[in-house]
C-alpha cells in the first residue's frame, strides 16, 4: 500500500535518498583511494571531491 503524499514530494523523497546514499559511496571510495596502489589517484580522487560539492549543493 502506497503512502498518501503527492507524486512532487515522493520524488524529493526518493532524490534525497538518492543523493544520501551516493555521498556515502563517494566519500568512502575517497577514503580508498589513498590506500590504493593506481596510476592516477589524484585525479580521481579531484573529480570525487569535484561531484561531492555538487551533490551537497
Amino acid at each position: 500500500m502506497k503512502a498518501p503524499i503527492h507524486e512532487a514530494e515522493e520524488n524529493l523523497i526518493v532524490d534525497y535518498i538518492y543523493t544520501t546514499y551516493l555521498i556515502q559511496i563517494l566519500e568512502k571510495d575517497c577514503s580508498v583511494t589513498r590506500t590504493l596502489n593506481f596510476k592516477i589517484p589524484d585525479v580521481y580522487r579531484n573529480f570525487i571531491k569535484l561531484k561531492l560539492k555538487e551533490l551537497r549543493k
